[in-house]
């Protein structure tokens, strides 16, 4: 464990400051907006990265979101403005699709969703909108 982190775990009790609901919001929007020449953001936003900027654990960010609601508020929008990006990214092609994808599917609990149905003598049958892919 390293000194930087021994220090940062003797914080995790820190005072919470009203500040840090409008600092995590701009945190994000600063690393969505901090893009290459080619348009792709150079370093997608987290909860650690912003904990480690404040000098706090994450484990002090999870618990400030549970009990501050303003807090939890600008969280909220944080997860709203990282989905937004990798749904617009991802349509772009300014990121990679199968990182999108694992993203959205983590994070959000987006996933595909196939409905297969059985049905008489044990043949599988797709769903209509599946066939109509197909077809």
């Amino acid at each position: 464990m390293t000194e930087e982190t021994k220090k940062k775990i003797g914080r995790s009790k820190s005072q919470y400051k009203d500040q840090y609901a409008e600092d995590v919001v701009a945190f994000f929007e600063n690393c969505l907006n901090d893009r290459t020449k080619a348009g792709i953001v150079k370093k997608v936003p987290s909860y650690v990265a912003f904990a480690r900027s404040i000098g706090v654990t994450v484990r002090t960010i999870e618990n400030w979101r549970k009990s501050k609601k303003k807090f939890a508020a600008a969280c909220d929008e944080c997860d709203a403005l990282l989905k937004e990006t990798v749904i617009g990214d991802c349509l772009g092609f300014k990121m990679h699709a199968s990182f999108g994808k694992f993203l959205l599917s983590s994070r959000y609990g987006m996933k595909e969703e196939v409905k297969v149905t059985h049905e008489g003598d044990g043949v599988t049958e797709l769903s209509p909108e599946l066939q109509e892919l197909l077809a």
